[in-house]
């Protein structure tokens, strides 16, 4: 991809391939679904980055589309670890999206 696109395969789906599917859609008149797979690997020691998680949320609402999990997986243990890292990982940034409005609600950080 780097070779191809000057990018990495996270820049190639992010800056190429979303906004082709983006386009589609809205030159069909059709709806959006999309599945949201936090990792792959659950054995290579990289954590996924709720950066990423954030971008695609926000695509999601303004493209009205619906999301669910993704119960695929390149490596891990079993499908029950699978479930239990994603749930993990989704629930801090639950957290972390719940501190975030508390603090603009009090003032403490700005809107953006």
């Amino acid at each position: 991809m780097m070779e191809l696109y000057s990018q990495s395969v996270t820049g190639v789906g992010r800056d190429v391939i979303w906004p082709t599917l983006i386009s589609i859609v809205e030159h069909s008149d059709l709806k959006m679904t999309c599945f949201i797979q936090p990792q792959a690997d659950y054995k290579d020691g990289i954590e996924p980055d709720s950066e990423f998680l954030e971008f695609y949320l926000k695509q999601f609402k303004e493209q009205s589309a619906e999301a669910g999990l993704s119960m695929e997986y390149k490596s891990a243990d079993s499908l029950e670890e699978k479930v239990d890292r994603d749930g993990e990982f989704l629930q801090m940034q639950t957290v972390i999206i719940a501190m975030v409005q508390h603090l603009r609600k009090n003032g403490i950080l700005p809107m953006c």
